[in-house]
């Protein structure tokens, strides 16, 4: 009697624990299901401003944060932000000037954060075999550059500050990436260009033979991480996982400069000595501030002075063009203008 008693309670104890295992189980499914990771599409520019996104990439911090990337490498960041507004990536990163060039047209994408500035990294390279000694020297030569972009800009407002109309340069457009070989092959006699394109120049170059400004000076450029707002409204908890991910990869570069600048001159494909002097001109962090909102119009008048098309259109309202939400809920603190 006790021994049919017995194994009836074991019977029983080992039918519950049956069911706690596939409920357990159950519940573990639903859990995981809830934290899978987001896939992303990101378009990584291949410039030194893009490199806390080469790092996040790189060391894995997409991924911890809960993504899963899918990186597009562009050559600078006005095809970056083509890609995003052709539905080709989810994440654009880019400087200011083709995010006005867009603004004129629409209003369909927005800036969430700033990665990185910089004073240093748009520069004018001449040959010194052509007459270029100096600013002044200018005048009358060509002059390559790629059209309505940061360099582009920075090229324009220093002839401006140093009293040289743009009516007494010849300016040649060019795509960017062949800077280098519009110089070699003679079709301009200087170039004016954002990393990494003069450093690969003063590579190939003998010292001597070149002549270059030491840099952007009082004209800050910032790099930005740009969604479009369709996406961005149904995906603010991707936002910040991108931003989480980000500035762990800013806090690891810190720590870990050597490094850092060994992964950038891979993936950039610069030499680290010259890669080592690019990262040094660059401010890294996450935020938005100011300045950037300034420079911003500042560009924008600048773009439309440059157009007779754009003079009957009003300036757009750049703060309209940020949206803070991610970056308020994760690092709060590093949001300084007025909304």
């Amino acid at each position: 009697m006790n021994k049919s008693r017995n194994f009836l309670m074991a019977l029983v104890a080992l039918i519950s624990l049956a069911i706690a295992g596939y409920f357990a189980v159950g519940y573990f499914k639903k859990s995981d299901a809830k934290t899978m990771d987001d896939p992303m599409r990101i378009g990584i520019t291949l410039t030194g401003d893009s490199i806390p996104a080469i790092i996040a990439t790189e060391k894995g911090f997409f991924k911890a944060e809960g993504l899963t990337p899918t990186v597009s490498y562009y050559p600078y960041g006005a095809i970056s932000l083509n890609n995003l507004l052709d539905g080709n990536v989810d994440l654009a990163m880019v400087a200011e000037t083709p995010l006005i060039v867009q603004s004129f047209k629409r209003n369909d994408f927005a800036v969430i954060a700033n990665i990185s500035s910089t004073y240093q990294s748009r520069k004018i390279v001449g040959l010194t075999g052509n007459g270029i000694h100096s600013l002044e020297d200018l005048r009358g030569k060509r002059i390559g550059v790629l059209r309505n972009t940061s360099a582009h800009y920075f090229l324009e407002i220093l002839l401006q500050e140093n009293r040289i109309p743009l009516k007494e340069i010849r300016l040649v457009f060019i795509k960017e990436d062949e800077a280098p070989l519009a110089l070699k092959d003679g079709r301009v006699d200087a170039i004016a260009a954002f990393e990494p394109y003069p450093a690969i120049i003063q590579s190939q170059w003998p010292p001597g033979d070149l002549w270059v400004t030491d840099g952007d000076g009082r004209v800050r450029t910032a790099f930005s991480y740009v969604l479009k707002r369709e996406y961005l409204n149904t995906h603010q908890e991707v936002a910040k996982k991108v931003i989480k991910a980000t500035n762990k990869a800013i806090e690891w570069m810190n720590l870990h400069e050597d490094e850092t600048i060994a992964i950038s001159s891979r993936v950039l494909k610069i030499d680290p000595k010259l890669m080592k002097q690019i990262y040094s001109s660059y401010a890294f962090g996450v935020g938005i501030d100011e300045v950037f909102l300034l420079g911003m119009r500042q560009q924008a008048q600048w773009y439309q002075s440059s157009d007779p098309k754009l003079t009957e259109l009003k300036i757009p309202r750049y703060v309209d063009y940020v949206d803070p939400a991610a970056l308020l809920e994760t690092f709060p603190r590093t949001v300084h203008y007025a909304r």
